[in-house]
């Protein structure tokens, strides 16, 4: 995965990490201007290079699929994960990606809980990001394959957090 770019001499930068383990937008739908929160989640949501309910990046679909099995859902099209990669939702907002939970999609499908994600290889960003989640990644990066120890917790403590998001935001 990520270890691939840095056998080659590739710079290994943030926005590598995110394009990796996150996805990225479709190419040449770049807004250039700013766009409030909403327009921008929207902007993303029509855009995605996948389908939300299943991620195509490795770690977005680990991800999502042991998010969606922590919430015991029947069906994974309940829970979206949508990449903000390039997008006016990561440069003016400082969202990644987001999940996105359908509560109650029979009866009201408005009942959506959202969680933003921001990742970053700087152990220094501390307090200065935006989103609901953090996730950190080492600066050598992560390899499924290699590292797939490192790489399961980071899937499962990041689910955790996650989920406590969510759980927090049922009870309010």
């Amino acid at each position: 995965m990520v270890r691939e770019f840095l056998s080659r001499g590739a710079n290994y930068t943030g926005a590598l990490v995110e394009r990796e383990m996150l996805g990225e937008l479709r190419k040449g739908i770049e807004k250039e201007q700013y766009q409030p929160y909403n327009e921008a989640l929207d902007f993303v949501r029509e855009n995605q290079p996948f389908d939300p309910s299943d991620p195509d990046p490795r770690f977005a679909n680990d991800l999502h699929a042991t998010i969606a099995d922590a919430l015991r859902l029947k069906d994974y099209k309940h829970l979206e994960f949508y990449t903000a990669v390039g997008s006016n939702l990561d440069q003016f907002h400082g969202v990644d990606a987001f999940i996105e939970w359908h509560t109650d999609p029979e009866n009201n499908p408005k009942a959506v809980q959202r969680v933003t994600l921001d990742i970053t290889i700087n152990p220094q960003k501390g307090e200065s990001y935006k989103a609901d989640v953090l996730i950190y990644v080492p600066s050598e990066g992560l390899d499924p394959k290699e590292d797939r120890e490192e790489f399961a917790e980071l899937v499962n403590n990041t689910a955790e957090e996650i989920l406590e998001k969510l759980s927090h935001q049922s009870k309010t």
